[in-house]
């Protein structure tokens, strides 16, 4: 896993073992849907963590352009995982 500080306000970690992007940050959030069928991920240490919802996140929160798509909205998660799968 590899940790990218973007600025300040955001903190990502490049990781090779996730499929899906994901964060827990709600307010990143563009348009909140729920999943199309429910949903938990497990992280390292054994927990399970219900998936709440998916959207974009637009990419402006770290003064880039873009958007990451289809991203999983973890409300218990810690860290803000991306896959580079």
């Amino acid at each position: 896993m590899m940790k990218h500080k973007a600025n300040s306000m955001a903190v990502w970690y490049v990781d090779f073992r996730v499929l899906n992007d994901m964060m827990g940050r709600e307010e990143w959030y563009s348009h909140l849907q729920k999943p199309e069928q429910p949903g938990v991920i497990e992280t390292g240490d054994d927990t399970s963590h219900t998936i709440e919802h998916v959207s974009d996140i637009p990419l402006k929160h770290v003064r880039q352009k873009g958007k990451l798509m289809n991203v999983m909205h973890v409300p218990t998660i810690t860290k803000n995982l991306v896959s580079v799968i």
